[in-house]
């Protein structure tokens, strides 16, 4: 789901070029993202297994559309929307690496 959301962002991209831009589809896209950091990123709960952790490559793709987003959104972002976001971002720097993730590997790696 996360790739075809990036792909629509990507694609917005390209259709912003040809034409004026469509501040309502940016708006949607944000809350988009936004909802997609926040639940993905919530924290496990007791009974959950670490499996059910979003991964690395996850969580990257997931920062790498925000710059997408950016340019389309800056005029219009509140604190609340700053602040959501730092949450975000917060909570994926404190989710734990996964010991079969690559960057797991390398930062055990001695």
């Amino acid at each position: 789901a996360l790739k075809a959301f990036h792909e629509m962002v990507v694609s917005g991209e390209e259709v912003v070029e040809e034409k004026e831009e469509e501040p309502g589809r940016w708006s949607t896209a944000w809350k988009t993202w936004l909802s997609i950091g926040q639940k993905s990123t919530r924290p496990l709960a007791p009974n959950q297994e670490d499996s059910c952790a979003p991964t690395q490559a996850f969580l990257t793709s997931l920062a790498h559309i925000f710059p997408l987003l950016h340019p389309h959104i800056k005029a219009k972002l509140t604190l609340s929307d700053l602040t959501k976001m730092s949450a975000v971002i917060h909570a994926c720097l404190a989710l734990p690496v996964q010991a079969d993730s690559e960057l797991g590997y390398l930062l055990t790696a001695s």
